[in-house]
């Protein structure tokens, strides 16, 4: 079982202005529903170990770790789709080492309604495999399209672990090893887009990083503005209305 939906996104408003264009997004975006009462269930092999649970588009949300029932499945609540956007989902596992071919870890079903053409119940169902090979290079090819996609996604969950601390640090509750955690974690961050030459998001985690160290404490507008970058996806269109049916 899924704790959450699918639903939402982090946004930073500076003003009223940003507050108003936030609304009209918002708003747009309900005009522009298409499909109502989405869900995905997983089937998920008992061979592999499931970790965490990311939408990683229309925008990127850490959904938290998946729970698998007695059936080996697990609901998530997606609530709607808007059209001409693209819904993309990412789960993480570790699968047992097998010899090469195919193997299936996992099986999506979509259920939907589409009141306008008349759809209710409407249901799609894939199948999720892997393949194993001894070739390294392919497996590269393979992965490469993905890896700034896991670490946009970890980032957030990793803010939302750093904002539980900064909680803690703002009320006075932090102990050492809470204290200890932050400054690891931020060394992380910015060793991670150092890595990637992310010079963007590097300066932001290295401004947080030596606030932290002159203060002992870390801004909730950074704070903020951090969750709300993590939220984006390059290339991202903007919500435009689109006319009904």
């Amino acid at each position: 079982v899924c704790g959450t939906t699918l639903g939402g996104a982090f946004d930073n408003l500076k003003n009223e202005r940003e507050a108003e264009d936030c609304f009209d997004k918002v708003f747009t975006g309900q005009k522009n529903i298409l499909a109502t009462n989405v869900s995905l269930q997983l089937w998920l092999s008992p061979e592999i170990f499931v970790r965490e649970l990311y939408r990683t588009k229309p925008e990127v949300l850490y959904v938290g770790d998946m729970q698998p029932d007695a059936g080996n499945t697990v609901s998530i609540p997606l609530e709607y789709m808007e059209r001409g956007k693209v819904y993309e989902v990412l789960f993480r596992s570790t699968v047992p080492a097998r010899d090469a071919g195919r193997f299936r870890l996992a099986k999506a079903t979509l259920t939907f309604d589409v009141p306008v053409l008349g759809v209710i119940g409407g249901r799609v169902e894939a199948n999720i495999a892997i393949e194993s090979t001894a070739d390294e290079a392919r497996t590269l090819m393979r992965t490469g399209d993905v890896r700034r996609v896991i670490t946009q996604a970890e980032t957030q969950r990793q803010l939302l672990f750093l904002q539980e601390k900064r909680d803690l640090l703002e009320r006075g509750q932090a102990t050492a090893k809470d204290k200890n955690v932050v400054a690891k974690l931020l060394d992380a961050l910015v060793k991670k887009f150092e890595e990637q030459g992310d010079q963007a998001n590097l300066n932001i985690y290295r401004q947080m990083r030596d606030d932290y160290v002159r203060q002992g404490t870390i801004t909730q507008e950074m704070m903020n503005r951090s969750l709300a970058a993590s939220s984006k996806v390059e290339g991202a269109i903007a919500v435009q209305e689109v006319d009904d049916f």
